[in-house]
């Protein structure tokens, strides 16, 4: 009996240890997620504000307002 209790506590402490060694990785790999994440929200912004800009300057010189217009044809 007590060689199976050995080896399931060396079974468990393998699981255990492999777990968290998985746990290390990911977090270790999502450490640069969270710069990377406000690059790309701040990039997103960027463009949607000149897209915007560009566009009400467009509409205002007289060009097409495709945004508006389809709500008209409905």
């Amino acid at each position: 009996m007590h060689y199976f209790c050995d080896k399931t506590n060396q079974i468990m402490d393998a699981v255990w240890h492999g777990i968290a060694a998985a746990f290390e990785w990911v977090f270790a790999a999502a450490k640069p997620i969270g710069p990377m994440a406000n690059v790309f929200f701040i990039a997103v912004g960027f463009i949607g504000t000149g897209f915007w800009l560009w566009y009400g300057e467009s509409v205002r010189k007289g060009g097409d307002n495709f945004l508006a217009d389809n709500a008209d044809k409905k």
